[in-house]
């Protein structure tokens, strides 16, 4: 039976968060600026692969019978998804505000 230490977590979270951060940084990008589009659509569609990827994914845990593999496969996978559409939402916050500031000052202009 293995044991765990300190060193064997290290890098299993190492290993698990390195590639999340990456990813989420490569992403976020383009994320941003399609989040920013007028036509909200744009800003759904990386979030959207992400989760179609997550679930492909996980399924190999599940079709293997091992139903908890799935299940943390699924969870870890999805940590980008959610991170995505931070981003999504963070975005459309912000333009909504600007949006209603314009307004108020159209108002204040009549």
């Amino acid at each position: 039976m293995t044991e765990f230490n300190f060193t064997s977590i290290f890098f299993a979270v190492l290993f698990v968060a390195l590639p999340v951060v990456f990813v989420s940084l490569v992403l976020g990008i383009p994320q941003y600026f399609l989040s920013k589009n007028k036509n909200r659509w744009f800003g759904l569609i990386l979030p959207t692969l992400s989760f179609i990827y997550a679930t492909g994914v996980s399924l190999s845990g599940f079709v293997s019978g091992l139903y908890w593999i799935g299940i943390i496969q699924f969870s870890i996978s999805n940590i980008i998804t959610i991170i995505l559409l931070t981003i999504y939402w963070y975005v459309k916050k912000q333009n909504m505000k600007k949006s209603e500031i314009r307004k108020m000052t159209i108002e204040d202009l009549e």
